[in-house]
């Protein structure tokens, strides 16, 4: 073989040896790899659990300041209603079936106003 010969064999196989080298390294930055691939699925599942916690516990405090409402609505309501009875027959004796909604309602009243005390404290 001359010398010409040998010189186009060595750069022929310079070359591929390089195209080979080039598509290697290509195909490994423009393609992630599994282990990257595992950590960043992990680490995008671990953000998601982290922000349901906050989301189930954000609807927590909303249902229960909810219920904090509700409840403090119905004690104002039943509260309205006692002083309704009080003013009508506040000189007048009450009647029999007046006298029995009056303690229903007072009954009401301490019960609501012991659960919204309990609400209260888990809602603050």
């Amino acid at each position: 073989m001359k010398l010409k010969e040998k010189i186009a064999i060595a750069i022929g196989i310079i070359a591929i040896l390089g195209f080979s080298w080039k598509a290697v390294t290509y195909i490994d930055e423009r393609y992630a790899n599994a282990q990257e691939v595992k950590k960043d699925v992990q680490k995008i599942e671990q953000k998601q659990e982290k922000d349901i916690q906050r989301i189930e516990q954000r609807q927590e405090k909303e249902a229960q300041r909810l219920d904090y409402k509700i409840l403090s609505d119905q004690y104002e309501s039943i509260q309205k209603r006692v002083y309704q009875i009080e003013d009508r027959y506040l000189k007048v004796t009450m009647p029999d079936t007046v006298k029995e909604e009056y303690r229903d309602l007072q009954n009401k009243k301490e019960d609501k106003k012991k659960k919204l005390d309990i609400l209260e404290k888990e809602v603050k």
